[in-house]
């Protein structure tokens, strides 16, 4: 007498390891699905499906196709949110759900680039000291502080010592375009620089009396100009 056994098929299992996913915020991440599962038998009969009611999408987008999970984080957003996966066994039909962790990593963005920057006086003469000024950059990063670095050029070679927002008039002469650089930054990296330039004028000379003589229609003075 022969005794005969059925082996029924067992339901798919979710490995432990299909949780805690972490994803780089602005960066498209793929997941492999049949690393994280098997039904015992032959896991090429495995199908993942996502609950897209489960995908909080205010920090990221979810997506299965193929059984590759794809996850496509909003724009600067990072945080952890959970999505239901449900792998079905198509032999069988069997199927297990799970919830996993999607871990949006933060990621240091740049700083846009200055909204403008101005030179004072638009047209200097060599009397006047240029001064520079940098406005409208914003970091992406809440809580990040821009900051701004400055750097001059004299007909463009680079001036090394001006690295402030100011070149005193006695660095200057008529004819001269000066330019100044700005390059924002939030301490980690730097965004975008944006420059503005001017050319300097010639100052009206100088004149100083230094002595009047004489009487009535007679009279001497003595001046000194300096240009």
């Amino acid at each position: 007498r022969e005794n005969m056994v059925v082996v029924g098929n067992k339901p798919p299992v979710i490995y432990d390891t299909a949780d805690n996913l972490h994803v780089s915020e602005d960066a498209v991440q793929q997941f492999r699905l049949q690393d994280y599962g098997t039904d015992l038998e032959d896991g090429g009969n495995l199908i993942w499906t996502l609950d897209e009611d489960s995908v909080d999408q205010t920090l990221f987008q979810a997506s299965i196709s193929d059984n590759l999970l794809m996850i496509l984080p909003m724009d600067n957003k990072n945080g952890q949110g959970d999505i239901t996966l449900k792998v079905t066994d198509t032999d069988g039909g069997d199927y297990v759900k799970t919830d996993v962790t999607i871990i949006v990593d933060p990621v240091n963005d740049a700083p846009g680039a200055p909204d403008s920057v101005n030179i004072t006086p638009e047209g200097p003469k060599t009397s006047d000291n240029l001064v520079c000024q940098a406005s409208g950059s914003i970091d992406p990063d809440e809580g990040d502080v821009v900051v701004y670095r400055y750097q001059w050029y004299r007909d463009d070679a680079l001036q090394a010592g001006l690295t402030s927002n100011t070149v005193p008039f006695s660095r200057t002469s008529k004819g001269q375009v000066w330019r100044c650089e700005v390059t924002p930054s939030d301490g980690f990296i730097d965004g975008a620089p944006r420059s503005a330039s001017v050319t300097i004028g010639n100052s009206l000379p100088e004149v100083s009396v230094r002595r009047i003589t004489g009487v009535a229609r007679d009279i001497l003075i003595a001046f000194d100009l300096v240009d």
